[in-house]
C-alpha cells in the first residue's frame, strides 16, 4: 500500500512542531562562606584563560574543544557580568583556547606571554557532557511516537578553576557542576517560550561563575602581597 501524502505531511509538520521544556538543578560545590569585609587591597591584574569542552560519554574518547557561543551565544555578558563580584582588579586580558592551538606556536607563545604579563591567571574549564546513547536513543524514540512520547535528556556542566601567580605557582582551585535536564514533545511547544534551554544555560553559567568570583574574592586569592 503506497504511503498517503497528507499522512506524511502530518507526520512531518508533527515532527518540527515540538517544544522543549528545560529544568536545571542546583548548583553542586556552591560557596557557603558568609561574605567577609573586603579590606581595601591593592589592584593586580588577571589572565582569564578559558576552555570550553564538550563530550559526549559512550562516544568521545576525550573532551573537544569548543568556542564559547557553542557553549551560549552570550557567554562574554555572562562573563562580563561576573567580574563585578572582584573588589581589586585593576586590569585584565582574556585567551581561549582553539582546537588547532597545538599546530599555533604563535598562539601558544601569546599565551605564555599573557600568563607573564599579569599577576594571576584564572584558568577556567567549562565542560559540557551527556550520554550519547541516551540522547540519540531518546531521539529515535521521539521520532517514531511523532513527538508524542516525552523524551527527556539531559546535560551535565561542570566548571574548574585554578588560579595562578605568573611564576606559574597554583594557589587555588574550585569546582562547581550542574545539570540541566530536558523534555521535547509536541504538547510542549507552547511551555517553550516560557522555559527554553539556552536562558536556563545561562542561567546556570552566569550562578558558578558569580558564585566562584565572589568566593575568590572574599578569601583574598588575588592579593599583590
Amino acid at each position: 500500500m503506497k504511503p498517503q501524502p497528507l499522512r506524511i505531511l502530518v507526520l512531518c509538520v508533527a515532527c518540527m512542531c515540538v517544544g522543549c521544556m528545560a529544568f536545571r538543578s542546583g548548583v553542586q560545590g556552591q560557596y557557603r562562606g558568609e561574605t567577609r569585609s573586603r579590606a581595601a587591597r591593592a589592584p593586580v591584574t588577571v589572565l582569564f584563560h578559558f576552555t570550553h569542552q564538550q563530550q559526549a560519554r559512550g562516544y568521545d574518547a576525550l573532551p573537544e574543544i569548543i568556542s564559547a557561543s557553542a557553549v551560549t551565544e552570550d557567554f562574554e555578558l555572562v562573563f562580563y557580568d561576573a567580574l563585578s563580584e572582584f573588589t581589586n582588579l585593576g586590569g585584565f586580558d582574556t585567551y581561549t583556547d582553539r582546537a588547532d592551538d597545538v599546530y599555533e606556536p604563535k598562539r601558544r607563545a601569546e599565551l605564555d606571554s599573557l600568563m607573564r604579563a599579569n599577576q594571576f591567571t584564572l584558568q577556567i574549564r567549562i565542560k559540557q557532557e551527556r550520554s550519547f546513547a541516551g540522547f540519540y536513543l531518546g531521539a529515535l524514540l521521539s521520532t517514531v511516537s511523532a513527538t508524542v512520547i516525552p523524551v527527556p535528556y539531559r546535560k551535565d556542566y561542570s566548571l574548574a578553576t585554578a588560579v595562578y601567580r605568573s611564576d606559574g605557582a597554583e594557589v587555588a582551585c574550585y569546582h562547581r557542576s550542574a545539570r540541566i535536564s530536558n523534555l521535547v514533545q509536541a504538547l510542549l511547544l507552547f511551555a517553550y517560550p516560557f522555559a527554553p534551554e539556552d536562558r536556563k544555560i545561562e542561567e546556570l553559567l552566569m550562578e558558578m561563575l558569580h558564585d566562584t568570583f565572589r568566593q575568590i574574592d572574599d578569601e583574598g586569592v588575588l592579593s599583590a602581597n
